[in-house]
């Protein structure tokens, strides 16, 4: 449970509402434990939605038209939170979220051993579904970047 902003209803003077990024990783965490979230918004008393409330939920709906696959029906990979973010799975499938800072890294790793002993067919970025250059050594999964990703949540698919 989580509050879009500051108060669990309608407060006119509470305006500190959390970010389009913010929320997104809320929901991204929520599904890496597969479990859900369960955001209050506190209506205003004609009983309408704050402009600015409408405004997150328009920029969540963004991202989930893009990413949406990575967090609808995807459960937990018992692979613990990494530096760079948490991971879903989807049957074969599992979503790589990189939500941390990664300014200077050139590549993530991940531990295959909890994923499971599948081998890897492929690995894409999501949001345009480009090929990324990776390796499997030492049971873990090393993805080689080509640029620093700078969106809200870069999701990266590996089919196994």
């Amino acid at each position: 449970c989580q509050t879009m902003n500051g108060m669990w209803g309608y407060k006119i003077q509470d305006q500190r509402y959390k970010s389009v990024e913010n929320l997104v990783r809320l929901i991204v965490r929520a599904a890496s434990k597969g479990s859900n979230l369960l955001l209050n918004i506190g209506p205003q008393p004609d009983g309408k939605l704050p402009a600015t409330a409408l405004d997150r939920l328009r920029g969540i709906g963004e991202w989930m038209t893009v990413y949406g696959e990575s967090v609808y029906g995807t459960g937990a990979t018992g692979i613990p939170e990494q530096s760079w973010g948490v991971t879903t799975r989807n049957g074969d499938c599992l979503y790589l979220h990189l939500i941390e800072p990664l300014e200077g890294v050139e590549s993530i790793y991940l531990p295959l051993d909890a994923a499971g002993k599948s081998k890897v067919k492929s690995v894409k970025a999501m949001k345009d579904g480009t090929p990324l250059k990776y390796k499997v050594t030492d049971g873990r999964l090393v993805i080689t970047l080509s640029e620093v990703p700078s969106d809200i949540d870069y999701v990266i698919k590996v089919e196994l």
